[in-house]
């Protein structure tokens, strides 16, 4: 695999009963993508056409190819016999860091996922770009929200600098998550169709889950829950964390 970087940019290792999976992710410096590793050997599942997103702006000449399907072949290919409920140890390098943690492969496996689904060259998902240079594995809820609504506002912040007109309101996020959530079910309904067991369809149905609290968070009373980790900002400025 060609690639800028000399070591990948992320290593997630599955120790499983018996037997260790190792998937090696680099990124790419300049488009910040991700490039796992890529049969040559596409199966018929990884077509644009084949139970193609409702919301995908891709046409087949152009893509014949779905890319996140592409980049997921061999992840998928190594869980799709596997069940949501089987303990794992997941071991992630990134950064010089190194996570790990005992969960259900299910957990295991939507870290991956997510990560790869994010940086694919998916239209859509694309926008998920800046979480992956801070990608946080088994993030809870909040720490998910704070992640995503902190990127989005930092983004209004260089749009208005630039002269554009921001969306503090995060009126724009919401419908994201909602194109988001389309594509979660849709990539579904594409595993549903050939995955023997459950593992990687509940990955990105937990994917989705994220996705549904997200909205929820932003949209709701759960977000001024929030304003109480900002407390030391408020200084000065008239406002008041919320109670």
């Amino acid at each position: 695999m060609e690639t800028k970087e000399a070591a990948p940019s992320f290593v997630y290792r599955f120790k499983l009963e018996g037997e260790t999976r190792e998937f090696r992710l680099f990124q790419n410096p300049e488009t910040h993508a991700i490039v796992p590793p890529r049969s040559t050997d596409l199966p018929e599942w990884t077509r644009l056409s084949y139970k193609q997103c409702r919301n995908c702006p891709l046409k087949e000449a152009e893509s014949p190819r779905c890319p996140v399907a592409v980049n997921l072949v061999e992840i998928i290919d190594a869980f799709k016999d596997r069940l949501s409920y089987e303990k794992v140890e997941v071991e992630i390098e990134t950064g010089g860091r190194r996570v790990a943690k005992a969960v259900p492969l299910a957990q295991g496996v939507r870290s991956l996922v997510g990560l790869v689904m994010a940086a694919s060259g998916c239209p859509i998902l694309d926008r998920l770009k800046p979480l992956v240079r801070t990608h946080q594995p088994f993030a809870n809820w909040d720490e998910t929200a704070f992640r995503v609504i902190g990127s989005y506002l930092l983004a209004q912040y260089f749009i208005a600098k630039r002269g554009g007109k921001p969306d503090w309101e995060l009126e724009k996020l919401v419908e994201f998550y909602d194109e988001i959530k389309l594509v979660n079910k849709s990539f579904c309904e594409r595993l549903r169709s050939f995955c023997l067991q459950d593992a990687p369809i509940n990955a990105v149905v937990e994917l989705d889950s994220l996705a549904d609290v997200a909205s929820m968070m932003i949209q709701g009373d759960k977000l001024e829950g929030l304003s109480r980790t900002m407390a030391a900002y408020f200084d000065g400025v008239g406002a008041k964390p919320a109670s």
